[in-house]
């Protein structure tokens, strides 16, 4: 999977680092470590895609049921 594809599944809501590559991995988990506010956000975007993504299965389930 391309970075572009994982940034679309993402949805940009992430912070996305290239395939081992554990340096860039590291850093990544320090800025989320270091930065409060960072991960409330990301966290706060990361519920509401679940909502969205589970919001969507279950209509999808509620249709095979008509």
């Amino acid at each position: 999977m391309t970075r572009q594809a994982v940034a679309e599944v993402v949805d940009c809501d992430g912070i996305l680092v290239e395939l081992r590559n554990p340096d860039q991995l590291a850093e990544a988990m320090l800025k989320l470590l270091n930065d409060k506010n960072l991960r409330q956000e990301l966290s706060k975007k990361a519920l509401e895609q679940a909502k969205k993504i589970y919001r969507k299965v279950m209509q999808n389930e509620n249709l095979l049921h008509i």
